[in-house]
């Protein structure tokens, strides 16, 4: 298959999953089921907005690559769209982001929408008004992904074993892992990057980004089997192979957070930057430069109120270091290993959707 005719494929499953996912959430019981007002207002706002869709179409060819179908991944796929969405609306409140896909964040955004707030009500601030409505807005997807599904073992769109098991693995597994990695992402900007070690930055990018990438697939693969075996060999397989496309996603995206633009993102330049993230971008610059470089970035990392012109600067820096390109060497590691990883499975046009998405992180970053 020419790789034409294979990126068109991808185009057509992404956009179609994409469709189903979309059709699946604004149809969902559960939202006629909340009271009008804020929290129904605006629990699909970031998924209204598009987006790529990429878990739950990891979901759906797992599941067609296993010997199921893949539509009948969907409510999953749903599920875990919506698992990754609140994830998204509590992160943008810890790291005080203002924008998210193009827009404003579920906070900012509520923030904006009661701009005479403080006047009427001295004793809650704007911004903590703003916080908390986002937060439950967050818990509210989070319950939402339950009922999810709960609903398709109900309606026997899913067999009850399998919902049971992936509720368990979202909540007794996936989740203290990607909890942990935000903790980890809060506490390492508080690190000196001289104490800060490789190993441990790529561990909590692992725990935060790659755990529910990871659990993607394995979900695909189990609806497909119709097993909850996590020992069979194809879900091992499907295991390690999100698990090191979730690392080398957010490798890319850590680039993309320095060489792209603010289109691109859905964010200002420079963020990154003025979080004090300790991306493996940011760390490989600092150990490669020499002790006056070291400590102009270690100076400026983390300056909360950072010009523009700082943000070019400490970006041509990271850049001459050297240290993009280490890091692009290393997803496309990533990448080679976990294609490696899938040459294990049966051959299938899902098989080659699997290795596309895989190969459209490295594609983003040339």
């Amino acid at each position: 298959m020419s790789d034409q005719n294979r990126d068109r494929i991808l185009r057509e499953f992404l956009n179609e999953v994409s469709s189903r996912i979309g059709s699946a959430l604004t149809s969902a019981p559960f939202l006629n089921r909340l009271p009008d007002g804020l929290i129904k207002d605006r629990i699909l706002d970031y998924s209204s907005r598009g987006g790529k869709c990429l878990r739950p179409a990891l979901t759906c060819a797992a599941a067609g690559l296993t010997g199921g179908h893949p539509w009948k991944a969907v409510p999953a796929g749903a599920a875990i769209e919506m698992f990754h969405t609140w994830t998204l609306v509590h992160d943008d409140i810890i790291d005080r982001d203002q924008y998210r896909r193009g827009g404003p964040t579920i906070h900012h955004r509520i923030y904006r929408d009661f701009p005479d707030w403080d006047l009427q009500n001295p004793l809650l601030p704007q911004d903590h008004l703003a916080n908390s409505m986002a937060m439950l807005i967050g818990d509210a997807q989070h319950g939402f992904v339950i009922d999810i599904l709960a609903q398709s073992a109900l309606a026997d769109d899913l067999p009850s074993h399998i919902v049971l098991k992936l509720i368990a693995m979202l909540e007794g597994q996936v989740l203290p892992d990607l909890l942990t990695g935000e903790v980890s992402d809060v506490l390492q900007t508080g690190i000196p990057l001289d104490r800060i070690r490789i190993d441990e930055i790529e561990l909590m990018l692992r725990r935060k980004t790659g755990t529910l990438l990871s659990f993607s697939v394995v979900a695909g693969g189990l609806i497909g089997l119709n097993i909850i075996d996590l020992e069979h060999p194809w879900i091992r397989i499907l295991s390690a192979y999100g698990s090191n496309i979730g690392l080398a996603f957010q490798l890319r995206d850590d680039i993309l957070g320095i060489l792209g633009d603010e289109e691109m993102l859905g964010k200002p330049i420079g963020s990154d930057f003025r979080e004090g993230k300790r991306t493996l971008a940011i760390k490989y610059a600092y150990d490669l430069s020499d002790i006056k470089t070291r400590e102009f970035i270690q100076r400026l990392l983390g300056k909360s109120d950072m010009t523009a012109e700082e943000a070019g600067l400490l970006k041509k820096t990271v850049i001459s270091s050297g240290a993009i390109d280490r890091v692009a060497r290393r997803s496309e590691q990533l990448i080679h290993d976990s294609i490696s990883i899938l040459s294990e499975l049966p051959d299938s046009p899902y098989l080659d959707i699997l290795t596309g998405i895989a190969e459209y992180s490295v594609q983003r970053l040339k």
